[in-house]
């Protein structure tokens, strides 16, 4: 027999579940519960794959064409490489073919000069200072002063001059 104990029930456990289904309670019918619940349901679903849903297979006349274009492009990489590797063997040819212009200078002289002057001579040549500021003017021109210096006037001298020849 079942024991009286676990068929009695309490004021205080029958008031506690009396007032946890007041709580829940929802003036809604059923269908429209089950309805709430299943768009819930459905767009938690669509959450979760959304960003596979954005992309799709290719079919196969996509596929076809995306081969063809890579055999295109690999028949022209083919043919470039055909002609860069012709160019490049004439070119080797018409060199092998011409000849070398004799070396500038004398091997001799070369040999001659000690290795810190060759060094010197394979750089590039040092442009000199200038000494002083006159040569810094070379594209000036100056006024010739009509005094010449200790002489007097530059009319003087010429008299001077002519006086001589006469």
């Amino acid at each position: 027999m079942v024991g009286v104990g676990s068929r009695f029930v309490s004021e205080s456990s029958s008031s506690s579940s009396a007032a946890g289904a007041d709580s829940e309670y929802d003036p809604r019918s059923l269908f429209e519960k089950l309805q709430s619940q299943k768009e819930a349901k459905d767009a938690k679903y669509d959450e979760m794959y959304k960003l596979s849903n954005q992309f799709r297979g290719i079919d196969e006349g996509e596929s076809d064409f995306l081969a063809h274009i890579k055999h295109e492009k690999a028949q022209e990489e083919r043919e470039k490489r055909q002609r860069e590797t012709q160019e490049l063997e004439a070119f080797r040819n018409a060199q092998a073919k011409t000849p070398l212009p004799p070396p500038v200078g004398n091997a001799d002289d070369k040999e001659k000069k000690s290795p810190e002057a060759a060094a010197k001579s394979d750089r590039a040549p040092v442009k000199k200072k200038r000494k002083n500021d006159s040569a810094a003017m070379l594209g000036i021109k100056r006024k010739k002063s009509t005094q010449v210096a200790g002489t007097g006037s530059g009319k003087a001298d010429k008299a001077d001059g002519d006086a001589k020849k006469t």
